[in-house]
């Protein structure tokens, strides 16, 4: 694939660039680059940008995992289920641990053998690492499994992907921070969480997260799953904020609880919900509905937990 046809990879919609230099192209991409460091899906189109600059069809964008000293898979195009499931970069990965300060780095076949199906391995290219953002350790990582043989020798290239990564690479680690994920408020069992509020009245919404799901997959070609229900949790704990406590059923529902003043009108409640929702994206797909059910607790006790048979 030539350079000619690295913005065949841009999702439609995304303007057109065409040039056989490298570094024109990057100025392109750069040009219409519109999205903010305050949308979720920012990482996205970062990495969007480097699939046009580098042409690659098989890769992903990892983040880093402090607790678990390794990066994870956020977004993943080209691969197979098996090789998806099994991909992680350890901090301690050969390619990362030498030349710290070069931002792209080429990797030995065998040390991504134990991440791959056999027909994965069997298939892969000149994979190189590259790192995103400028400061500390990288706010994340880009895997390019079959970029041509000169990627790492070409010095254009090279200044290229040096270009973009000055441009939008700190952006990534702000976006994230944005939906930072925490589980303070969902310790121990459901049946804890509710009881732990007391018999103070309040309002229960089971609040159905799956539009919204579908809506971020939709719009970020390859986001994992796990990774997009995860993170349109954090998004509307981070909008529900300190009005209310949130608990994540992991089956595409979550509960909240707000003070029984702070949720006067439901119908409100929900319109305000997919507008923040909303406004945090640059686009969405398409604008998610909240299907949502609302008791008065402790009052609707009994039909709360006929709701949630099974989890508590």
């Amino acid at each position: 694939m030539g350079l000619l046809d690295k913005a065949q990879i841009l999702d439609s919609g995304v303007q057109t660039v065409k040039s056989d230099d490298p570094a024109v192209l990057a100025a392109s991409i750069i040009s219409i680059f519109s999205h903010s460091r305050e949308n979720i899906d920012y990482p996205g189109e970062v990495y969007r940008s480097f699939r046009t600059l580098l042409a690659f069809s098989k890769g992903s964008l990892l983040f880093p995992d402090e607790a678990n000293e390794e990066y994870f898979p956020w977004i993943i195009t080209g691969l197979d289920r098996t090789s998806s499931r099994r991909i992680r970069i350890p901090f301690d990965f050969p390619s990362l641990m030498n030349n710290s300060g070069t931002l792209i780095q080429g990797i030995h076949i065998e040390n991504l053998a134990p991440m791959l199906s056999n027909r994965e391995f069997g298939l892969l290219g000149s994979p190189i690492l590259i790192r995103l953002g400028t400061e500390g350790h990288p706010a994340a990582l880009i895997l390019a499994m079959d970029c041509s043989n000169n990627t790492e020798s070409d010095p254009r290239m090279a200044e290229a992907i040096e270009t973009l990564n000055e441009h939008l690479g700190d952006g990534i680690a702000h976006s994230r921070h944005l939906i930072e994920f925490t589980e303070d408020d969902e310790k121990g069992e459901l049946s804890q969480w509710l009881s732990s509020w007391g018999e103070t009245e309040a309002i229960l919404v089971n609040l159905d997260t799956t539009n919204a799901i579908e809506s971020l997959v939709e719009t970020l070609p390859g986001l994992e799953l796990f990774r997009a229900r995860r993170d349109v949790v954090s998004l509307i704990r981070h909008i529900t904020g300190r009005m209310g406590r949130l608990y994540d059923m992991k089956d595409g529902r979550v509960l909240i609880l707000f003070p029984a003043e702070r949720m006067s009108d439901h119908d409100l409640y929900l319109h305000q919900l997919t507008r923040s929702f909303t406004a945090a994206f640059h686009k969405l797909s398409f604008i998610p509905e909240f299907p949502a059910d609302f008791y008065a607790w402790p009052e609707d006790r009994e039909p709360i937990e006929k709701s949630l048979a099974g989890h508590i």
